[in-house]
């Protein structure tokens, strides 16, 4: 059985004719990180690089973002965005849909860095993206999540995959390009309803590899644009427009090889009708 997915002879069609809202408990097992099918996230309190009283800090931060009055709420029953999270990141580091190492990010960065995961590249120095997978179709969400494309987002609890220190995986806070990437759920009731095996060669690998490129692309154009103005000199700026280059050079070489494989005319065109998808691919 592939990771995640079930058998089809243990799915009871007959239940989903009578509630359209059954075929939803497919993604039960991506609720919550750790628990199911979906991937842990590692936690805050086991990193060592943080002192106790700014971890203390940072835990009344995490409280107060985690019980704001108009928080989202997760659902029981029917769509869920936070499974839909979950599932993409679970995906993304199993199957290795952008080619590096896809880690997912704490609990704190999660909810006040805003990013779901870290890609790393195991180049010299080290090619790292920051992502906030989404399914919003709300334009002001969408506006509210964009601001932070226009500068890094610092991961404060990072450890990293492809680099060690004193023989353990090192330990980081790292500022980052982020990217925001995902479907609506238009497309996640695709996936729920056929149950298709999530491959090296689904075609979400193709397009969030695509929006990835666009994004990444549009953030080192509006850079150009801002340092030709004579507003982008300083060694932090510089520092970013060269992540951003490196990082547009492997998401190039990704997205073309994972477009070299064609897409079932079936999946082009539920995802060309998501608008989460229109949006982050500026389609």
């Amino acid at each position: 059985m592939v990771f995640g997915m079930r058998s089809m002879d243990l799915v009871d069609r007959s239940d989903e004719e009578k509630d359209p809202q059954a075929v939803w408990s497919f993604f039960d097992a991506y609720k919550t990180p750790g628990i199911g099918s979906a991937v842990s996230r590692p936690d805050f309190e086991t990193f060592s690089h943080v002192t106790e009283d700014t971890k203390q800090k940072d835990r009344l931060l995490l409280q107060q973002k985690m019980n704001r009055p108009t928080l989202r709420e997760q659902k029981t029953q029917g769509s869920d965005a936070f499974a839909f999270e979950n599932f993409l990141t679970t995906h993304a580091m199993n199957y290795r849909w952008f080619g590096g190492e896809l880690s997912p990010t704490s609990v704190y960065d999660d909810w006040v860095s805003g990013a779901d995961a870290v890609v790393e590249w195991p180049c010299d120095p080290p090619i790292r993206l920051a992502i906030d997978f989404t399914s919003t179709v709300q334009d002001k969400t969408f506006w509210r999540k964009s601001d932070k494309l226009e500068g890094n987002v610092l991961v404060k609890y990072f450890r990293s995959h492809v680099e060690r220190e004193n023989g353990q995986p090192k330990e980081m806070r790292v500022s980052l390009p982020v990217v925001l990437l995902g479907f609506d759920d238009s497309v996640f009731r695709k996936i729920a309803e056929e149950q298709e095996p999530m491959s090296p060669d689904h075609p979400f690998r193709r397009y969030l590899l695509e929006q990835a490129l666009i994004q990444i692309q549009t953030q080192l154009e509006l850079f150009l644009k801002k340092e030709k103005e004579g507003g982008m000199t300083s060694g932090k700026n510089q520092n970013r427009k060269g992540d951003l280059e490196r990082v547009l050079f492997q998401l190039t070489k990704e997205f073309e090889q994972a477009s070299a494989k064609e897409i079932d005319k079936k999946w082009q065109a539920i995802v060309q009708q998501s608008k989460t998808h229109r949006v982050l691919s500026g389609t």
